[in-house]
């Protein structure tokens, strides 16, 4: 599956359980993120990114963030307080998110502060709002 297919599935999911998805496609300015979600229990901006690769808790993965994207998530964190959520595919294990706090240099996040989505048991749209408002 692509970035654009996960998005896609994504977005589906979560409008089926009542959040306000707004995929946001811009020329205006780089770096602003790939969604905007609203739901009952807060709003958050996300950006998500399709990772071909082993999850290893131990290493870096090399994020493909544009140019701007994570100046663009500080900017925002800094005006208003609130994160810009990252939310990686890996190709064969499943999701995980972690909070844009600050640059990461040459795109490399450590695998070790990304937190695992579950969606298997509670499902896909009900892990990921856990994670992002709770």
């Amino acid at each position: 599956m692509s970035e654009h297919d996960d998005s896609r599935r994504i977005v589906g999911t979560l409008r089926q359980h009542g959040c306000m998805v707004q995929p946001i496609e811009t020329k205006v300015r780089n770096g602003i993120p790939d969604l905007y979600i609203a739901c009952r229990d807060g709003k958050k901006w996300v950006e998500l990114k399709h990772v071909r690769a082993n999850f290893d808790a131990s290493k870096l993965i090399k994020v493909p963030f544009r140019p701007g994207q994570q100046e663009w998530a500080l900017e925002h964190l800094q005006a208003t307080g609130d994160t810009v959520s990252l939310l990686i595919l890996f190709q064969d294990i499943g999701l995980f998110g972690m909070e844009l706090t600050h640059l990461y240099p040459d795109k490399c996040v450590p695998m070790s502060k990304l937190y695992r989505i579950d969606g298997s048991e509670i499902g896909l749209a009900t892990g990921i709002i856990k994670y992002l408002f709770n």
